[in-house]
């Protein structure tokens, strides 16, 4: 599969998108999952909540399979305020023994970042970001 192609799984609800690269030759499959909290949820009159799941499926530069992580973006936003707001990113990671990876986290406004640490050497990074129209990244 081309890096820029999108593949559309007949009868599911995901959609597999780009190969990331992350550093030294780590890599991730990005599957992405679509139409999560499809109606938003008003917390006021103008604010609204959002939920989108990323699920990462991460290989060394060998291409041997590491570990699937999956992430939970979790925002605020308004387009009437042409505001919004990480409000939480939530993350569990499968199929790896828990002493071999590490993961740190940081939520600044509407962006947040996942730095991942496998056997102990820093291996990339994921950006998040919220935007005011309540649509939720991964890059």
């Amino acid at each position: 599969m081309a890096a820029d192609e999108t593949v559309y799984a007949e009868g599911k609800d995901i959609v597999i998108g780009e190969i990331m690269d992350l550093c030294d030759g780590y890599t991730c499959a990005v599957i992405e999952g679509r139409g999560e909290n499809g109606e938003a949820e008003p917390l006021s009159i103008t604010d609204k909540t959002k939920t989108k799941t990323f699920i990462n499926n991460i290989s060394d530069k060998n291409g041997n399979f590491i570990c699937t992580l999956q992430v939970v973006v979790k925002g605020m936003y308004s387009p009437t305020d042409r505001t919004s707001e990480i409000t939480s990113l939530n993350y569990t990671y499968s199929e790896i023994d828990s002493s071999l990876i590490s993961i740190s986290d940081n939520i600044s406004g509407n962006t947040a970042v996942l730095r991942l640490y496998y056997l102990g050497k820093y291996i990339g990074n994921f950006n998040y970001r919220i935007s005011y129209n309540g649509n939720i990244e991964q890059s």
